[in-house]
């Protein structure tokens, strides 16, 4: 009885390994499986006719200059104008790669929800992860300050009906359906991990700020990912949640028509808060201020230089566009008047 009851434990110790093994290969891109959705098979397709689409999305990532799966946290999770791209394969799972097997495609998308936050669809030829070309259906998303988070479900459908690589014939008709489902939302930076993404730092990308009522304090101390040292100061306390965004980028307009002038860019999103704030911009002593608005420029009111602090100190609710210059630009204006803290004296910006 014993010898039987061993036999049969050992028996069923095999079948788990087996239904262990089965599971693990399942959708395993060694195993040769070509809807396994994580990843582009290595190499480029040898038929070159599109069969069907990653179930897996990708989007660009400019570091790399490559395209990139998603991973697991973030997967079916875009931001608004990000676009959104799903691999074109052939019926082994390799990425369609040659030029004619991409062109004279027509596109044709029913959303069920979501649409109108489409901006538009095309046919798009991208290196892989695997360093190779090919061609990825792209869904462009539309930007703006939506801070709710939306479904985009639908089906685009790809027709080509001609060519050499025309698409086989499915139920009669030469096209290949890909379903589309995901959310649009911009990153919470109070949810991404680390110091550096905490909700109290503005990075050069747009993430979504929110303010816990319970935990916040009265006043924040921002601080910014491309201007080092400069902070905003302002108090948050049942503060609505914000996109905010901030970037150091170069503005080429404004310093062709100020060619003589060295300048320093604070792009703000135009992210307004409740409350009146401080904000700091360091900046050498002898150097002007201005307010950008587009390629216009005007004084800032009531801006203050502090010769310790070694920066200004200006007074406001939004987020905007700053130009430091280390010349006077020919602005006049009765509300131009920096004051310096510490002599008591004020020069005319």
């Amino acid at each position: 009885m014993k010898k039987l009851l061993l036999i049969l434990l050992a028996l069923s110790m095999i079948m788990s390994l087996a239904v262990t093994s089965f599971a693990d290969d399942e959708g395993d891109p060694e195993a040769g499986d070509p809807t396994y959705n994580d990843t582009i098979k290595a190499g480029a397709s040898k038929t070159n006719i599109i069969h069907h689409a990653s179930g897996y999305e990708y989007e660009f990532d400019d570091d790399t200059n490559s395209m990139e799966t998603l991973k697991s946290e973030v997967k079916n999770n875009h931001s608004y104008g990000k676009t959104v791209y799903y691999a074109l394969l052939d019926k082994d799972g390799y990425i369609v790669n040659k030029s004619e097997a991409g062109e004279k495609i027509s596109i044709k998308a029913e959303w069920e929800l979501g649409g109108e936050f489409v901006e538009s669809l095309s046919i798009v030829r991208k290196k892989t992860e695997r360093d190779v070309f090919g061609y990825f259906l792209a869904i462009k998303l539309k930007s703006g300050l939506n801070t709710d988070t939306n479904e985009v479900v639908g089906t685009v459908t790809l027709r080509k009906n001609s060519g050499d690589y025309k698409f086989e014939k499915v139920n009669g008709k030469r096209e290949v359906k890909v379903d589309v489902e995901f959310d649009v939302r911009y990153g919470i930076a109070r949810q991404a991990e680390g110091g550096k993404y905490a909700y109290n730092y503005i990075q050069d990308a747009t993430y979504l700020h929110k303010f816990n009522k319970a935990e916040d304090p009265l006043e924040c101390e921002f601080i910014f990912e491309d201007w080092e040292d400069a902070t905003f100061t302002v108090k948050v306390k049942d503060q609505d949640p914000l996109l905010i965004k901030v970037t150091d980028d170069f503005n080429e307009d404004i310093a062709a028509t100020y060619d003589l002038c060295n300048l320093d860019f604070f792009n703000g999103n135009g992210a307004t808060f409740n409350h009146r704030g401080t904000l700091f911009l360091p900046s050498e002593y002898g150097r002007f201020v201005y307010e950008r608005s587009g390629t216009t420029l005007k004084p800032v009111p009531n801006v203050v230089y502090d010769e310790k602090d070694e920066g200004f100190y200006i007074q406001t609710r939004k987020l905007g566009n700053f130009v430091i210059s280390d010349r006077d630009i020919d602005i006049y204006s009765e509300v131009g008047r920096i004051t310096i803290y510490g002599d008591n004296s004020d020069y005319e910006d």
